[in-house]
């Protein structure tokens, strides 16, 4: 289950008066809620008009390193209610591409959320040894004689196919975008 808990403060009160004032808030919130937290922490448009995100807490890898201080707080509560909508096999999915992939901003992640098809994940293939073994296997991508079976080299197998398939093993298995 995915969780998203960001410190939202007010930059204001910060920088001009050196005093942290904020709450945590869990992601995704109503927008009514996310007002209410905005007026509680001294966000009125007129003298307080800015926050930041000091603190992230998160358990979706590869997250945090994306949000910034100044990551729009509308932009992640989309994200959120995108991450909740996941099934699991999604979520797996796209925890394996946050794994390997180097966002720079929300905007892309939602992106990809909204692309996962363009991704297949190869589950429990996490070497090269693996990922041969399931093509063959789990694929029927060759069919092997059961005499010649012991002497098929699998991990060479496999490390042909990461070079042709341009995938990346994660702790989930090997991910692959498949619009190439």
């Amino acid at each position: 289950m995915m969780s998203l808990r960001v410190y939202l403060a007010n930059l204001g009160k910060y920088t001009d008066e050196g005093y942290l004032i904020g709450k945590y808030i869990k992601l995704p919130i109503k927008d009514s809620d996310l007002e209410r937290v905005l007026q509680e922490i001294g966000i009125d448009g007129i003298k307080y008009g800015a926050y930041f995100i000091p603190d992230i807490e998160t358990n979706v890898i590869g997250l945090s390193k994306t949000i910034t201080e100044y990551t729009s707080i509308r932009e992640l509560n989309t994200l959120a209610e995108m991450l909740e909508n996941l099934c699991e096999s999604d979520y797996e999915k796209l925890s394996a591409i946050l794994e390997c992939e180097m966002y720079s901003n929300i905007s892309d992640i939602i992106g990809t959320i909204e692309n996962l098809e363009n991704w297949d994940l190869y589950y429990n293939a996490r070497t090269e040894k693996e990922l041969g073994y399931y093509f063959i296997e789990e694929l029927s991508s060759i069919q092997i004689p059961d005499n010649i079976r012991p002497y098929f080299d699998f991990e060479m197998y496999g490390r042909d196919l990461r070079i042709e398939l341009g995938g990346t093993f994660t702790t989930y298995g090997y991910i692959v975008e498949n619009s190439k």
